[in-house]
This record gives structure tokens, C-alpha cells and sequence, in this order.
């Protein structure tokens, strides 16, 4: 049976489909102006300039944050009794090695080269554990106990537990503020 259908033209139309409504979403990759976070107490040209390293050499951000949260508290000018400066806590000993290996300037305290600096010592880390099979939370814990230790430090005493437990909780912090 063939019905036919008026339909008034001052009234307006919209064709309903009948089809299985779909819920669309749309993935956006972090940019540099999605990252900044006022909760982070970095200003946003430090935090922009992170999540460049972290880009550039494979490291997660959030974590890469969360380790300076812990190693200096978001601030670039401390200095520990320990001779560790800056936000990723340099020690002494390595910065006549970094400045040399990634040509910059032996200035530990200024906050884009000390960023340049622990980006470079945390992705070596990485590629090292990660070459040596680890992956997941065992990677992340090697990592962070060579950071904290020395590569040879932890090679001889084994994981900084404790130092591992507070970087933990800074992840948290750092993913409950995102």
C-alpha cells in the first residue's frame, strides 16, 4: 500500500534516521597550548618546553612532572645540600658531562638547560633498562632507583623503595590535577 505524505513547507524538516546511535569521539593529542596545567606550579613557558623534551625523547610527561615534583618541588632554583640542583636535582658531578655531551652551557640552574639536561639523563635511562628487557612498572621503578641512585648505585644496593614510593605519589598528584 502506497501512502502518500504532505508535509507543510513553513514548518521546518530534519530527516531522522533511524540507524544505531553511535557515540563519536574525538581523540586530540596534547599541543602546546592544551599542556599547561596552572595547577603545576611551573610557569607555562617551563611546562611548554618540558613537554617538547618529553616529545622529542619518548618520555611520558606526566611522569616526567611528577619526578621533578618530587626531586625539587617545581622549583628551579633550589639547591640541595648534596650539590643537586634545579628542578630534575642535577648533581654536581654530572654537570660538566651534560653541558659537554648536549652543548650547552654549564648552567645548572637555569631552568631550560637543567630541563634539557634531566630529559637527557631520564630517556638514557629508559633506553638502557628497556634495552635490558624491562617494560611497565619494572622499567619505571629501574629507571627511577638509577635516577636517584646512579645506574651503578642501584646496580650494587637495588631499588630506592622509598624514593620510588614518593615519585608514586606524585604520579597521583600530577594525574589528579590533568
Amino acid at each position: 500500500i502506497d501512502k502518500e505524505v504532505t508535509v507543510s513547507t513553513s514548518v521546518p524538516t530534519e530527516k531522522v534516521s533511524t540507524a544505531p546511535k553511535t557515540k563519536t569521539v574525538e581523540i586530540v593529542e596534547p599541543t602546546k597550548e592544551t599542556i599547561y596545567n596552572p595547577d603545576i606550579p611551573m610557569p607555562k613557558e617551563h611546562q611548554e618546553y618540558l613537554y617538547e623534551l618529553c616529545l622529542e625523547r619518548g618520555l611520558n610527561y606526566e611522569k616526567t612532572l611528577a619526578l621533578i615534583k618530587h626531586e625539587s618541588v617545581y622549583d628551579a632554583n633550589v639547591v640541595s645540600s648534596t650539590n643537586d640542583y634545579g628542578y630534575f636535582q642535577v648533581n654536581k658531578i654530572n654537570h660538566s658531562r651534560l653541558a659537554q655531551t648536549l652543548n650547552t652551557k654549564n648552567e645548572p640552574l637555569n631552568p631550560y638547560t637543567n630541563m634539557n639536561w634531566g630529559t637527557y639523563m631520564l630517556a638514557d635511562l629508559y633506553t638502557y633498562w628497556s634495552e635490558e628487557g624491562l617494560s611497565g612498572n619494572s622499567l619505571d621503578e629501574a629507571v627511577w632507583s638509577s635516577y636517584n641512585k646512579g645506574l651503578t648505585g642501584f646496580k650494587k644496593y637495588g631499588h630506592a623503595t622509598t624514593y620510588i614510593a614518593k615519585v608514586k605519589e606524585a604520579v597521583v598528584y600530577v594525574n589528579s590535577v590533568f
